[in-house]
């Protein structure tokens, strides 16, 4: 099934053509994953919620961020944490993926690489453009001696995935849908994405949106 998904992420490109791509590449992708998976229901930002009181039956389920303007998402959820999840970054000709206890890979134009987090990364910290508040502020001013990188989208949790990074603090508002596939990456990879308490952030809750959090190439960096 990862392969099936890698392919749907790479045919969705031809669907990022206009400001409208977003749906186009949420339509495509719900069909396909419904003709893979008929009995697994979907979580998407582009379609309908779906009231709790329907999701909370929900033991296994699609949960994906269709086009965002950088990154194609899409996660298998089981419980209430991710056990599959590809992204494709088209700008950057790559592609990621994972599944659970099998590690998290890199395709890109030199082949297939594992992604491991096996040295202390660069004294670097990953902010949101769009979230870099008050409280982010103030959090990344106790590490001063950090440079600090600004991106976008699932890619601020890829630095980390790909040992480029030390953390990524967010303290700005954020969706279950926006988080949940590059966080798995990050897991597989050996690092963790987990709340202010240190832990695990959690999926199809009756709210949808995510605690804040901080992105770690090890929970013992913070907690």
């Amino acid at each position: 099934m990862l392969s099936k998904l890698i392919e749907i992420t790479q045919n969705a490109e031809e669907f990022i053509t206009s400001d409208n791509s977003h749906v186009l590449v949420n339509q495509y992708i719900t069909i396909e994953l419904e003709k893979l998976t008929p009995h697994i229901p979907i979580l998407s930002e582009e379609n309908e919620v779906v009231p709790y009181s329907i999701r909370q039956a929900w033991d296994t389920f699609w949960l994906i961020n269709t086009f965002d303007g950088f990154s194609i998402n899409i996660a298998l959820i089981k419980g209430d944490r991710p056990i599959m999840s590809v992204i494709n970054v088209p700008t950057l000709y790559k592609i990621y993926f994972a599944e659970k206890d099998s590690g998290a890979f890199v395709i890109d134009n030199s082949g297939i690489q594992q992604l491991r987090i096996t040295n202390l990364p660069p004294q670097k910290i990953v902010c949101s453009r769009a979230h870099l508040n008050k409280k982010t502020q103030e959090f990344i001013d106790q590490f001063s001696f950090c440079k600090i990188i600004l991106a976008e989208s699932s890619l601020k949790f890829l630095y980390i995935a790909e040992n480029k990074a030390m953390m990524y603090p967010q303290f700005g508002p954020t969706m279950e849908w926006e988080t949940a596939a590059a966080d798995f990456i990050v897991q597989e990879s050996g690092g963790i994405t987990c709340d202010l308490d240190g832990n695990p952030l959690k999926y199809n809750k009756e709210s949808l949106l995510n605690p804040q959090f901080i992105v770690l190439y090890a929970k013992d960096a913070l907690f």
